[in-house]
């Protein structure tokens, strides 16, 4: 009898649910699309012990794309959100918020070249922090869930940062490199907003 008690005091402290919440609204499916579907995965872990913020701190979490392929692959890497990256949130009660996308493309030198060539087995990633309180989310208290879509449709990048327009026009082929394009959701992760 101490044991379970224990235990149920320790999950309580620790920020383990003990029944699983109804959400009234899941996150829309993702067909994935293109051959970035078939030679990527998109995973994200949540890097705190417990899965519960405040909502003045911060949640932090990784993704990680990985060549499930058994040749190598390149893709663009441009992670931050609202370039090739949406960071999707529901709350247990149906309410749907996203991560701002650009207004337009924008053809911006510094992110057209990241790319990475992935062996098979490798990954590229990134880490990112969610803060409840910020105004593109203003979450509540409550229980979300986190789930990042990574996409994209340009399928040549500039093979190098000191390329020029004119280098890249004068050297045609020669000057980008082919990369994956198509659009993959990564798992879902659940966490809890509480009050500060």
């Amino acid at each position: 009898m101490k044991t379970t008690g224990a235990l149920a005091a320790l999950m309580l402290l620790t920020g383990c649910v003990l029944a699983p919440v109804r959400f009234e609204r899941e996150f829309s499916t993702v067909e994935p699309v293109g051959t970035l579907a078939e030679r990527v995965s998109a995973t994200i872990r949540i890097e705190a012990a417990t899965r519960r913020v405040g909502r003045q701190e911060g949640l932090r979490f990784e993704l990680r794309l990985a060549n499930i392929s058994r040749s190598l692959t390149r893709i663009r890497t441009d992670l931050r959100p609202g370039r090739l990256v949406l960071i999707e949130v529901v709350k247990s009660n149906g309410t749907y918020r996203r991560s701002p996308a650009p207004a337009k493309h924008r053809r911006d030198r510094d992110a057209q070249f990241h790319h990475a060539t992935l062996q098979p087995g490798a990954f590229v990633g990134g880490h990112y922090v969610l803060r409840p309180a910020d105004p593109i989310w203003r979450l509540e208290p409550g229980h979300y869930r986190v789930r990042v879509i990574y996409g994209n449709y340009q399928p040549v990048c500039p093979a190098s940062p000191g390329l020029t327009e004119a280098d890249i026009k004068l050297l045609g082929e020669k000057a980008v490199v082919r990369v994956l394009t198509g659009m993959i959701a990564s798992n879902v992760e659940p966490f809890e907003v509480v009050g500060d």
